[in-house]
């Protein structure tokens, strides 16, 4: 299984809890902007969109991501939400990516599978998987979370995994702009 996979709710459970720190000058992207209020992020063979404003955080969420950003909060507060891209390695076929994604779930407090669809985006077969959780906070409580991952395949040996993490109590607020940033992947540069 593939780093991201393996630590991909831990992770981003502690993301959502645990913020801060210095920032990562080392991304490599080019912004550019679309409609419903997104600003564009150009991968290597495709573009996805991020809400406007969102920018990337004090200290990384995922190490192996290739594009993080969060909104903007107050100081020294974890977000409430965060958006991270990786490119993956990996021949298997698609759904048994998604089984691995699944069955590393459920290993989490509270676990509810949401959503697990098949579906292209253009014509690249893909995959949105939602999923809810919950992770401890620093201060012991218990953070219900939601995620959803856009999983694309983009050639023979490259899957794109775009992931939203939310807090429950935000996610119903926030599910049009995370539907907006799901719609807006492209292959190709375009």
């Amino acid at each position: 299984m593939h780093r991201h996979l393996r630590a991909g709710t831990g992770l981003a459970a502690a993301a959502l809890l645990a913020a801060t720190g210095c920032s990562d000058a080392g991304e490599r992207h080019t912004q550019g902007t679309q409609g419903a209020g997104l600003t564009t992020y150009r991968g290597a063979g495709f573009t996805v969109g991020h809400p406007r404003g969102w920018r990337p955080p004090a200290r990384r969420i995922f190490p192996g991501a290739n594009f993080e950003v969060v909104p903007p909060g107050p100081a020294g507060a974890p977000p409430r939400a965060s958006l991270s891209v990786f490119t993956e390695r990996d021949r298997r076929p698609l759904h048994r990516i998604v089984d691995g994604l699944v069955a590393l779930g459920r290993t989490s407090a509270d676990f509810r599978l949401i959503e697990r669809r098949a579906t292209e985006v253009g014509d690249r077969p893909a995959y949105v998987v939602r999923r809810g959780y919950s992770a401890a906070a620093r201060d012991g409580r218990r953070v219900h979370l939601r995620q959803v991952d856009l999983l694309v395949r983009l050639s023979a040996t490259a899957v794109i995994d775009v992931r939203v993490v939310a807090t429950a109590d935000r996610y119903e607020a926030d599910r049009p702009s995370i539907d907006a940033v799901l719609r807006s992947f492209r292959s190709g540069t375009g």
